[in-house]
């Protein structure tokens, strides 16, 4: 056994290692990055790479940029990650001329790599394959202190996707294939090329911010247990639709965007460009699915009501369990595959079962082929594969359907996130579009709120600091952060003028509490911090996320105000 290898399996049980990001062919633009990637190149000599014997030589700076990127990226999600990168030279992403290869990389990636450990940018863990045990791992890299002090000089930079590839095909295994282009691909592309300009043009945030923290120290179930993971919700919205086995008629699914990485708590709080917005998914999708198959219209009925199977549970633990299992047994070749993949993920949900684990499960699937006889073929039959390309079908009828208006809606397989203005008319397309599919129109999981009355516009915080003196002055004025820079001086204006509710007392004084709320909560220092004196003379704090806390405060402070004034 290799050291290589060694050290490698002592990583395997951290998430940083085990689960982090693979190698994407996307290049970073923007002056900075520039001047950081020939900085580098140029101190640290990868011009010795070149051949002196003649020959074709590898795209070296192409490659870098390529590496960096994928560092920089990586290392701003978490310090600790590492990024996975694979060395096969028969990988399409290094063929020059395969449609996996965006920026014409070459094969010749090991050499840098190797350059990069020995100048002390990397450290390096290279992957193996065991026969012997039937185990591998890919090679895994890290940014070194040194190379993490360039990426401090990084900022205001996009992703660039070259002529990247936006329909994948997969081996059984897992591997890029190559293919021809039919009409069908050909059209997908095109759609996914609107698409993808559309959500180009889109702002995404979470609470007003654009980057947001996700928490995994006390989720242990977690594939990312005890990290912290900074999702930035506008670096990379590229979407693709990834095939399986070979098989054009195998998934489809839409894949990329960091709001499908989140969970689905989060993405309630998920904004498209500075509005709300309402997640709406279909009721049983894939039951739906089959059912239509074999002519039956479920309709309202919840088909995962079979009676009672376990006294030791209420129906609402049942459910969820049966739920999992048949989901399970819809994407498995077999029972026996069922039953170990449902122990192996959901162990948790049957540790008070006594006996054995695999009947119990077996009842559960015996009980729901027996209410619906209808879905024996697709139970334990390999269905799902088949089942996520007929999902995906119905995801790109509803996603273009909104594209053609100009309207972001965001795809999470069997549910769908869009401006809550918009979130009737996303239900209505959604069932549409199964009535043209398969004659049934499915039922979805929304809940319509309640219709809050209407606060007059000119009333808001945000409409009020868009009327100021101050603000008028400044060329942007589009979005809440540009506001952020002229809090104070706009809310002076706003008090002189008496125009927040003709009150003054009421500006200053809602001020003062909620800067004193803020700073309580963040368990700061005292208010002098802001450098108030009286109510009317205080700074804006340099911190940005502390600002936009105090704005969100006094959008809320006002909010309550109006709603009693209102009352």
């Amino acid at each position: 056994m290799s050291n290589d290898k060694l050290i490698n399996e002592s990583f395997h049980t951290l998430p940083a290692f085990r689960n982090c990001p693979s190698l994407k062919q996307v290049v970073i633009t923007g002056d900075s990055f520039r001047t950081v990637s020939d900085s580098i190149y140029a101190e640290y000599n990868f011009d010795d790479l070149i051949s002196k014997k003649g020959g074709p030589k590898p795209n070296i700076p192409i490659i870098l940029d390529v590496i960096l990127s994928n560092l920089i990226a990586t290392h701003r999600k978490n310090p600790d990650f590492y990024l996975r990168v694979s060395l096969d030279e028969r990988n399409p992403i290094y063929i020059r001329k395969s449609r996996y290869n965006a920026h014409g990389i070459t094969n010749k990636i090991m050499p840098i790599l190797d350059h990069m450990v020995k100048v002390g940018l990397i450290t390096m863990h290279k992957g193996y394959y065991d026969r012997l045990n039937d185990t591998s791992s890919q090679t895994r890299i890290k940014a070194n202190a040194e190379l993490t002090a360039y990426f401090e000089r990084v900022s205001g930079y996009s992703i660039d996707h070259g002529k990247r590839e936006s329909i994948i095909l997969k081996s059984a295994d897992g591997k890029l294939l190559d293919y021809s282009d039919n009409e069908a691909v050909v059209l997908m592309r095109a759609n996914l090329r609107l698409y993808n300009e559309l959500l180009a043009s889109t702002h995404f945030t979470i609470a007003g911010k654009e980057v947001y923290a996700e928490d995994y120290s006390n989720r242990p179930e977690h594939a990312l247990a005890g990290m912290v993971i900074e999702h930035d919700l506008n670096e990379d919205k590229f979407v693709r639709r990834v095939f399986n086995r070979g098989n054009w008629f195998h998934g489809g699914r839409f894949y990329g965007g960091a709001w499908q990485q989140l969970p689905s708590k989060t993405r309630k709080k998920l904004e498209i460009n500075g509005k709300r917005t309402v997640e709406i998914d279909y009721s049983g999708l894939h039951i739906r699915i089959i059912a239509a198959r074999c002519g039956v219209d479920l309709g309202k009925k919840d088909p995962y009501k079979v009676g009672v199977l376990d006294t030791s549970i209420n129906s609402e633990q049942q459910r969820k369990i049966l739920k999992l299992i048949i989901l399970i047994a819809i994407n498995a070749k077999s029972v026996l595959e069922a039953c170990r993949s449902f122990t192996n993920k959901h162990a948790n949900l049957i540790a008070h079962v006594e006996g054995s684990k695999h009947d119990y499960i077996k009842k559960y699937i015996n009980r729901f082929v027996e209410i619906h006889p209808w879905a024996k073929s697709y139970i334990c039959a390999d269905a799902g594969i088949k089942l996520m390309n007929e999902d995906a079908q119905i995801a790109e009828s509803v996603i273009m359907h909104f594209v053609k208006k100009g309207i972001p809606v965001l795809c999470v397989h069997d549910s769908f996130i869009v401006d809550a203005d918009y979130a009737d008319e996303l239900e209505t397309v959604m069932r549409e579009v199964t009535v043209i599919k398969y004659g049934v129109e499915f039922q979805t999981d929304y809940d319509k709120e309640p219709v809050a009355p209407k606060t007059p516009k000119t009333e808001t915080i945000f409409d009020l600091f868009a009327n100021s003196k101050r603000v008028k002055k400044c060329d942007v004025v589009a979005g809440r952060g540009e506001f952020m820079t002229l809090l104070v001086p706009a809310l002076k204006d706003i008090a002189n003028t008496n125009s927040i509710l003709n009150n003054q007392v009421l500006l200053e004084d809602t001020t003062v509490k909620v800067i004193r709320l803020h700073n309580k909560m963040l368990k700061k220092e005292k208010l002098g911090r802001y450098g108030m004196k009286k109510p009317n003379d205080f700074v804006l704090p340099e911190n940005f996320d502390d600002a936009q806390k105090v704005f969100d405060l006094l959008q809320d402070a006002m909010t309550n105000y109006l709603n009693q004034k209102a009352g």
